[in-house]
């Protein structure tokens, strides 16, 4: 997923997760996006200060609800 598309995706109230369900896309009360790891409850930003995502956007995916 492309940053824009992460974004978008919050924004409808998609859950954006990365590598793996251990990690959630999160906006924070100042609008700032973050990785939480929610493991050990840990934050990191989701992009490099020039606005670059951390890691290969190909890792980002949105989670897909349960089929009951």
């Amino acid at each position: 997923m492309k940053l824009h598309e992460i974004k978008e995706a919050l924004s409808r109230g998609k859950t954006v997760l990365w590598t793996n369900e251990n990690y959630e896309v999160v906006k924070d009360s100042l609008g700032h996006y973050l990785v939480h790891c929610v493991v050990n409850n840990t934050y990191v930003g989701l992009t490099h200060k020039h606005g670059y995502l951390i890691e290969d956007d190909n890792e980002f995916f949105i989670k897909k609800n349960k089929q009951l």
